[in-house]
């Protein structure tokens, strides 16, 4: 969950930043990123639902009510204007595998998720807030996929359904050429 949070605030202040850049603000996100490539996550819940009620979350008024003067997204006292929708009726739940919140992971089967690559990396990662290289190789030999951080192959782990989009090879090419 806080690698999530972690992701929405960088976004938010790539949006309401004047010079994003000076904060390093898109490093930050690449290697947050990066970080989430790491773990074995892969379905998702999104949801699909009416809402009968949208209410602000600084005030609690109705976003529509005239008495409410605050902007979603805009700060109020340290706080960050947001909606909060009253949900009158679920009318489904997908699986998916790119979901616009990552908090929704879902389990299949009893699956347990294999966190050994996380550990892998952290070895090897000198500290968390160094940039490192990652995308991921099926390998002919063993007929299994493996991870590459920095150029050093890691052990096999990553679960026989991940699939290594553009984006992973995107990080892998260094994508950012941020000053670190």
């Amino acid at each position: 969950m806080q690698l999530q949070d972690a992701k929405d605030h960088a976004d938010y202040l790539m949006k309401h930043l004047t010079d994003p850049e000076q904060m390093k603000i898109p490093w930050i996100l690449h290697l947050l990123e990066n970080y989430e490539i790491l773990f074995p996550y892969r379905i998702f819940a999104s949801p699909h639902y009416t809402v009968n009620e949208i209410q602000c979350s600084i005030c609690g008024l109705e976003t529509k009510d005239p008495k409410c003067v605050h902007i979603t997204g805009h700060m109020y006292r340290g706080k960050i204007a947001t909606t909060v929708n009253k949900i009158e009726k679920i009318i489904e739940i997908s699986l998916v595998e790119n979901p616009a919140d990552k908090r929704l992971i879902i389990k299949i089967n009893n699956e347990d998720y294999n966190y050994k690559g996380i550990r892998e990396a952290i070895k090897h990662i000198k500290h968390p807030l160094v940039d490192f290289d990652i995308f991921g190789t099926y390998d002919e030999n063993t007929k299994g996929k493996k991870m590459i951080l920095n150029g050093t192959v890691m052990t096999e782990y990553i679960p026989g359904n991940t699939k290594f989009t553009p984006k992973h090879i995107e990080c892998y090419m260094g994508r950012n050429n941020l000053d670190r």
